[in-house]
């Protein structure tokens, strides 16, 4: 059954990265138009992911419990 499973599970985490990726290049033109550089709105781009990256890594252990399925979570 879980041998059937991964390529389904595979395409999904494909979908999941190109559908990011777009919301990266929306965000990253959006941020261009406000803040006007493209260095400094990619920098605040980055670091925003990259912190909310961070905050999700600290908070989610702590608010989920260990008994839920990693891929249920994700979902």
């Amino acid at each position: 059954m879980k041998a059937r499973l991964l390529p389904v599970l595979l395409l999904l985490f494909v979908c999941s990265g190109c559908a990011a990726l777009i919301y990266e290049v929306v965000w990253f033109q959006l941020l261009e138009l406000v803040i006007g550089s493209s260095a400094v709105s990619m920098g605040v781009l980055l670091g925003t992911f990259m912190g909310g990256m961070c905050l999700g890594s600290l908070l989610m252990p702590r608010v989920l419990p260990s008994s839920m399925h990693p891929l249920r979570i994700y979902a």
